[in-house]
C-alpha cells in the first residue's frame, strides 16, 4: 500500500470509537492516524496501522493542549485533521481553538451554539423553538428537588443537565440515564445526585416504553457553510446494559428514512451547525413520533455503520479540509448488521421474530460487519485480543 502524505488524521480517544475512524482513514486514504489518549483500552490493543501517544494526564488542560502543540510543532510541515471521540475532548478542543489552529484543521461550532447544545435544557429549547419532537420534560435544581411535581405521569427518565461534570463528578457507578417507577425512586435518585460532586440542574422526561428496536441514532457531517454533506440513521437492535454504558449501542441496522432525514437536516441547516453530529432518537409508540434526546459535538461510538464503499463519516471532512471541495448531501441507504458481539449470541437477545429474520438474512448473504475487526489488522496479537468480545 502506498502511504498517502497529503495529511495526519490526529484522533482524540482510546476506544471503540478510535479505532473505527482510524480504520477508515486507513482503508480509504492510507493513512497513518496517530491516536492520543490518557489510556488505551481493548479496542485499541495491538493495532498496527496506527501510532499511539499515552499520557495519563491528558485530560488536564495544561497537558493536553501541551502534547498536542508538541505534536503540530513536529508535523508541521503537514496537514493535520483533528477528531474528538468523547464530549469532554471535543470541549477542550473548542475552548483551546485558538491555540489549536496553528498547526489543526476541524470544524468547530460558534460559541454561543455549542454552549446551548451541550446543556440538554437549552437543546429542547432549541428543539422546541425549531419544531423538533423530545419527550416531555421538567428541570429542576438542588433547591427545589425534594418538592419536585411532575406534569406527567411515571415512569420518567433522570439524567444530568451537564453531561461532562456529571462525568466528572464523584457519583460511583454512573448511568447515562435512571429509570424511576414512582415517587419514592424519583427522590432517592435526586437525593444520590445531589450529595454527590455534581451541583448542575437535572433533566426529568417522561419515559418513552419500547424494547431497544425503539432508538435509533442519526450520524451526520455539516460542512463549514452550514449544509449537511451526509447523514447517515442507524436502527438500534440491541444495547448495551452494563450500568456504565447504558445509552451505548451492540447491534445496528442501517435504516433509510426519508422524513426523518428531511426534518433533522432541516434543523442542523437552521441553527447553522457545523462538523460531526451524533443525535439520539426514540420511537414513542404512543403518538407514532420519532424523538430526539441529545446531540453530541462528535461522531459517536457507533458511527461506523455509516460507512460503505460508495460513502464514509470521514470523507466529506477530508474533502473539505484537504482536498478543499463539497458534495451534494448524502443520505445513507445501505443493507448490512453492525454488531460488536457474536451473531449467535445476538441472536439470543433480538426482541422481535421480524428483526430475527432480517438479522439471519444478512448473515446468510455475508452482510455482517464487526468494526474491530479490520481486514489489515488481523496480526495473532490482535486476533487474540479480541477474542473474548466475540464470546
Amino acid at each position: 500500500m502506498k502511504v498517502n502524505n497529503d495529511f495526519i488524521p490526529v484522533i482524540l480517544g482510546g476506544g471503540l470509537s478510535a479505532y473505527t475512524l482510524a480504520s477508515q482513514f486507513h482503508r480509504e486514504y492510507h493513512v497513518r492516524p496517530c491516536l492520543i489518549c490518557n489510556k488505551r483500552c481493548q479496542d485499541i490493543e495491538n493495532g498496527a496501522f496506527f501510532d499511539i501517544i499515552e499520557n495519563k494526564d491528558f485530560y488536564k488542560e495544561a497537558v493536553f493542549l501541551h502534547v498536542l502543540m508538541d505534536f503540530g510543532k513536529k508535523h508541521a510541515d503537514k496537514k493535520l485533521l483533528l477528531l474528538f471521540t468523547n464530549d469532554f475532548l471535543a470541549k477542550k478542543g473548542f475552548l483551546l481553538y485558538p491555540f489549536l489552529k496553528k498547526y489543526y484543521s476541524f470544524p468547530v461550532l460558534d460559541n454561543r451554539l455549542w454552549k446551548k447544545l451541550e446543556n440538554k435544557e437549552k437543546f429542547y429549547q432549541l428543539c422546541e423553538q425549531y419544531g423538533i419532537d423530545y419527550p416531555k420534560t421538567i428541570v429542576i435544581d438542588k433547591e427545589d428537588y425534594l418538592t419536585v411535581q411532575l406534569p406527567f405521569s411515571f415512569p420518567v427518565a433522570v439524567k444530568a443537565s451537564d453531561g461532562i461534570a456529571y462525568s466528572f463528578s464523584s457519583i460511583q457507578k454512573r448511568k447515562k440515564c435512571y429509570r424511576c417507577d414512582n415517587l419514592q425512586e424519583l427522590k432517592k435518585t435526586l437525593y444520590y445526585f445531589y450529595h454527590s460532586s455534581y451541583t448542575g440542574r437535572i433533566i426529568i422526561q417522561e419515559f418513552i416504553e419500547g424494547t431497544d428496536d425503539t432508538s435509533y441514532v442519526m450520524n451526520s457531517y455539516s460542512s463549514q457553510d452550514g449544509k449537511v454533506r451526509l447523514m447517515a440513521l442507524g436502527h438500534v437492535i440491541l444495547e448495551n446494559y452494563l450500568p456504565e454504558r447504558i445509552g451505548n449501542y451492540d447491534a445496528i441496522l442501517p435504516e433509510y428514512h426519508l422524513e426523518l432525514y428531511d426534518n433533522l437536516r432541516k434543523f442542523l441547516e437552521q441553527i447553522y451547525y457545523t462538523g460531526y453530529a451524533n443525535i439520539d432518537i426514540k420511537y414513542d409508540s404512543r403518538d407514532q413520533k420519532y424523538k430526539v434526546l441529545e446531540l453530541n459535538s462528535r461522531p459517536g461510538r457507533a458511527s461506523s455503520y455509516a460507512n460503505t464503499e460508495n460513502y464514509s463519516l470521514i470523507r466529506p471532512f477530508v474533502e473539505e479540509y484537504v482536498y478543499q471541495k463539497t458534495s451534494p448531501c448524502i443520505y445513507a441507504n445501505h443493507d448490512f448488521l453492525w454488531t460488536l458481539i457474536s451473531v449467535p449470541i445476538l441472536k439470543k437477545f433480538l426482541p422481535k421474530e421480524e428483526i430475527l429474520k432480517k438479522v439471519e438474512e444478512l448473515e446468510q448473504e455475508n452482510k455482517v460487519v464487526n468494526p474491530l475487526f479490520y481486514e489489515k489488522d488481523n496480526s495473532p496479537e490482535r486476533k487474540m485480543c479480541l477474542f473474548t468480545k466475540l464470546v
